[in-house]
């Protein structure tokens, strides 16, 4: 049987005592997925951290409950972010809308000087 720092193969009845679980719900797991298993001298192993007890099922808990996390600190600065992206349009758009009465009160002012202009000429 082989084992490491990180790990131990165990059967299923053993697998089941560590884990405080029954045969049956060990075999479910294993047929989700969720416990890694290997034939070893034609008996089926179940494949457990020998520190925690701690099965792949147990990690990738932990995995998603850390990727939640992350993610709702995306969002949050993605709302920040939107903010600062709203609040630099509005600035833009006042902006353009003060040129744009510029450029209108200098065309009117253009169109003053020429109607005066032909209205002089005219007399």
């Amino acid at each position: 049987m082989e084992e490491s720092e990180q790990g131990q193969w165990y059967s299923i009845l053993e697998a089941a005592d560590m884990l405080h679980k029954s045969e049956r719900t060990v075999r479910r797991l294993i047929d989700n997925g969720e416990l890694k298993t290997a034939m070893v001298d034609g008996v089926k192993k179940v494949w457990l951290n020998i520190e925690t007890g701690e099965t792949e099922a147990d990690r990738l808990r932990e995995d998603n409950a850390e990727l939640k996390e992350q993610v709702k600190e995306l969002i949050r600065q993605l709302g920040e972010k939107d903010n600062i992206m709203a609040q630099a349009q509005e600035r833009h758009d006042t902006i353009i809308m003060s040129m744009n009465k510029q450029s209108q009160l200098l065309l009117e002012d253009k169109r003053g000087f020429w109607s005066r202009w032909r209205r002089e000429k005219k007399k």
